[in-house]
């Protein structure tokens, strides 16, 4: 018998989410742990009275209520130190006494299907169920991070919502919008760790460092040390925008609504969402000729290592991020 699924309530504006049990210490490696979880209905409009207080103290205009969260946590003692999801790398939980819902609070899934031909098996309160490889990958990198195994809930939509209910599907997807404006934060999940996408990510990270700044020239640095800007950061960076997930329609709409609060995630290596795009926005504006050379540097110093076509930059979805959703998430 497949997994039961109790209707939702649409007068209590109902979703449901993910917890994940820990792995089982009697099992030799991750790999052969099975994914354990537990799916629950919550309810969106089952807010704290002080959380219910602030909202109401912002009005009844859209703008006012998109920028809950952030507006949420300014008012909140010691800002940086109670938002993860600002100025760490991690999903972001929220302490308990700043969680809007009196249950808690949830984070979104951001991420491409895969293979679905290819099915991995978890288990979903006590029922085996199946899952791509990409989910179930995700999955098991957040369980075994111990991230949402207690009141904060995670949102996927292949398991959250009922696919064999095509009403409930349809309601779902025209929902998604709220849902993704609504988290706490929204995890980009770009796959697994390969092709030294940990170096991409750093590299990101020290590209955004000069964002603003009107003198600074990384360029310059390369003929002092040029070991220290081809260790195959450039080859990786190239790789990891090529990934599927910037091909998806449906980021367009989940990086927006959940911007303010986004991570990406690559396997265990993470950037917010802020530094990613200031990262990415100084690599365009400023070594967009730079990276080539540095890209080329990397493949002749690896003697081919990096396979045929390696020295080309393919054609970049980061300007894309930069141009599009920049501008956009700045507004909000």
């Amino acid at each position: 018998m497949g997994l039961a699924y109790e209707p939702l309530d649409a007068s209590k504006d109902e979703i449901r989410l993910l917890t994940l049990l820990p792995r089982s210490q009697n099992t030799r490696t991750r790999r052969t742990d099975i994914i354990r979880c537990k799916l629950e209905k919550r309810s969106l409009i089952s807010l704290t009275r002080e959380y219910e207080a602030h909202v109401a103290s912002l009005g009844s205009s859209s703008s006012n209520k998109h920028k809950s969260r952030r507006k949420w946590l300014e008012s909140c003692p010691e800002p940086n130190a109670v938002n993860p999801a600002l100025s760490s790398s991690t999903a972001g939980e929220p302490p308990t006494e700043h969680q809007r819902f009196v249950w808690g609070d949830y984070a979104a899934l951001s991420y491409v299907w895969g293979n679905e031909n290819r099915g991995c098996k978890i288990i979903v309160n006590d029922h085996e169920i199946e899952v791509t490889p990409n989910l179930a990958a995700a999955l098991l990198t957040f369980r075994d991070g111990g991230e949402f195994h207690s009141n904060f809930g995670l949102w996927v939509d292949a398991i959250c919502i009922n696919q064999e209910d095509l009403e409930e599907r349809g309601k779902q997807v025209r929902k998604m919008r709220d849902i993704y404006g609504k988290a706490w934060t929204v995890i980009a999940w770009l796959g697994e760790e390969n092709e030294q996408s940990d170096k991409a990510i750093q590299l990101i990270r020290e590209l955004s460092k000069s964002h603003g700044e009107s003198n600074y020239d990384l360029g310059a640095l390369a003929p002092q040390n040029p070991c220290s800007l081809v260790d195959g950061s450039w080859y990786a960076l190239n790789k990891l925008m090529q990934r599927r997930y910037w091909s998806r329609l449906w980021i367009i709409q989940e990086i927006v609504m959940g911007a303010f609060a986004m991570v990406i995630r690559c396997g265990g290596c993470s950037v917010n969402w802020n530094t990613f795009c200031a990262g990415i926005d100084v690599l365009q504006e400023r070594f967009w000729v730079a990276k080539d050379n540095f890209l080329q540097l990397e493949v002749t110093w690896a003697g081919g290592g990096f396979g045929r076509n390696s020295a080309s930059w393919k054609a970049p979805p980061e300007c894309i991020l930069s141009k599009l959703f920049l501008p956009l998430i700045i507004h909000f």
